[in-house]
């Protein structure tokens, strides 16, 4: 059963795919609104039916993994990244839950030239927000600029058997972790899927307890 969150993977005549993320849904109206993650559209409407039928049909199917959920350190992102991502939150926060009013092009506009006018800034840089903060996973932190990643610019680093990242206090007591592999980030995936990214809107610490 799909739910705000679910990825869509859509298998396509021409060979290519596509994955869309369920932003809203209303069963009883039998509408979602999605979004295609890796393209600069607008969210849009599928009926719910139609969906569940493809994916019965095997024309498209739910996925497991998100590549969009990373476990964000606040202590670990410089001050540049957090102010980036603070100031588009300040600007979308009142916006994003006006659902699904938001999602309507024609509405969408008249709210986003509304901001434009308050914050000063372009619409243009407002609804790429709005854009970036739903393909994303709907969190704060989908805001944050790529270059925040450890690596480069988009890029992780390799495992190796060094252990990465910032040595941790009392390393003697509790030991010096491990590298976050391909096998923990699916684990890491499901379980963010299935106790955060729920209408239930629980805060990352109860879903990691």
């Amino acid at each position: 059963m799909i739910a705000v969150n679910t990825l869509i993977k859509w298998e396509h005549d021409n060979d290519k795919e596509s994955i869309e993320r369920v932003l809203w849904l209303d069963r009883q109206q039998n509408i979602a609104y999605v979004i295609n993650i890796y393209s600069n559209e607008s969210p849009f409407p599928r009926c719910i039916s139609d969906i569940e039928e493809c994916i019965k049909q095997g024309i498209a199917g739910l996925l497991d993994s998100d590549p969009f959920v990373k476990i964000i350190d606040e202590g670990e992102l410089s001050e540049k990244s957090k102010e980036i991502r603070d100031k588009a939150w300040k600007v979308i926060k009142e916006l994003i839950v006006l659902e699904p009013v938001i999602f309507c092009k024609k509405e969408r506009r008249k709210l986003v030239l509304k901001a434009s006018a308050i914050y000063n800034l372009h619409a243009k840089t407002i609804s790429n927000y709005l854009k970036r903060f739903w393909k994303r996973g709907k969190t704060k932190n989908a805001l944050l600029p790529d270059y925040y990643l450890c690596g480069g610019p988009g890029k992780e680093r390799r495992v190796g058997n060094k252990k990465r990242g910032r040595k941790r206090k009392n390393a003697e007591l509790v030991g010096e972790g491990i590298n976050v592999d391909e096998e923990i980030k699916r684990i890491f995936n499901i379980a963010i899927n299935k106790y955060y990214h729920t209408s239930a809107k629980n805060s990352l610490k109860l879903a990691y307890e």
